[in-house]
């Protein structure tokens, strides 16, 4: 039920725990698109959300990011309209500038629809979806973004080449 992209039949299925102001978060966001385009027959990426932000993650008692659990809910809410990785990528990108972004800035640059996204951001459904992220992770034991879960592991920070051999042909080989 979360959002993917990536490969139908995959043999490599990464979820990635994240938050969209974290800029370790960001160049792991990037560096996985990348690796999912470059291999997309094999490689699967699944997006969960683990916002450090102490307005919804009851680990933090005080402000970290301040804006990550809006951006985790407003990402849901444009998944809801088929655009969840267009929202992902803009958030990624935007998401660290001092000025907040907005649902309308939001709407309007991956194209949803106004009203429909701030109905959803009120009737708190999205925001359900990214309190049980944050309590999987903490099953996890996940304490900081981007962690990677792969199979029964987790990966910290990063994924080591040796997880990712089976998609890249070794070590960085041939590709999809």
């Amino acid at each position: 039920g979360h959002p993917w992209i990536g490969a139908q039949k995959p043999k490599l299925t990464i979820s990635e725990f994240s938050d969209y102001q974290c800029h370790h978060c960001q160049r792991g966001h990037v560096e996985l698109r990348k690796l999912v385009s470059e291999n997309p027959s094999s490689l699967r990426l699944v997006h969960r959300h683990y916002p450090l932000d102490h307005a919804c993650n009851e680990l933090l008692k005080r402000p970290f990011h301040e804006h990550a659990c809006s951006y985790a809910v407003l990402a849901e809410c444009a998944g809801e309209q088929g655009r969840f990785w267009e929202a992902n990528d803009f958030l990624f990108e935007k998401g660290r500038r001092k000025e907040p972004v907005t649902a309308s800035e939001l709407g309007a640059a991956v194209e949803l629809d106004a009203k429909a996204l701030s109905a959803c951001v009120k009737a708190g459904e999205a925001l359900s979806v990214v309190l049980k992220d944050l309590v999987s992770g903490r099953g996890l034991r996940i304490r900081g973004t981007p962690t990677y879960v792969v199979g029964d592991r987790t990966y910290p920070g990063k994924i080591p080449q040796d997880v990712l051999a089976p998609v890249l042909g070794g070590a960085g080989g041939a590709r999809d």
